[in-house]
């Protein structure tokens, strides 16, 4: 019976795996072809990048800022939301100091101590974001 219990299961997680790959193969060369597509000009869509960090390094968090300014996409049609949950206040002055060259970052971060009754909106109108 130990024989049997033995034989049985070799086969059987041997060929899930040597049937299991070559279906997969044969599966995706008869999917259908999908060209890529590829955003070309000026005419292209609004976007936001939302960058949210809370209590990262400095240092860290500049460099992303950086980068996603270096992005190859219209300046005016992206806005870049920066938005810090630890509310720390020498990376609130250098992203307010960056926000002066850039008209498209914008900067929000959480009210640690709110009075009864506060909102904070965390939403921005999309309407506003390209002319």
């Amino acid at each position: 019976m130990a024989w049997f219990a033995f034989a049985s299961e070799g086969p059987v997680s041997w060929s899930t795996d040597a049937i299991a790959a070559p279906l997969v193969k044969v599966a995706s060369s008869f999917a259908r072809y999908r060209p890529r597509l590829r955003l070309l000009g000026e005419n292209v869509p609004c976007v936001d990048i939302i960058i949210l960090v809370c209590n990262e390094k400095l240092d860290i968090i500049q460099d992303t800022v950086r980068a996603t300014f270096n992005i190859d996409y219209p300046a005016y049609r992206f806005r870049m939301i920066f938005s810090d949950d630890g509310r720390n206040r020498k990376l609130e002055a250098w992203v307010l100091q960056l926000a002066v060259d850039t008209p498209n970052l914008y900067s929000t971060a959480r009210v640690k101590y709110r009075p009864a009754g506060y909102v904070q909106s965390w939403h921005f109108e999309s309407r506003y974001c390209c002319a």
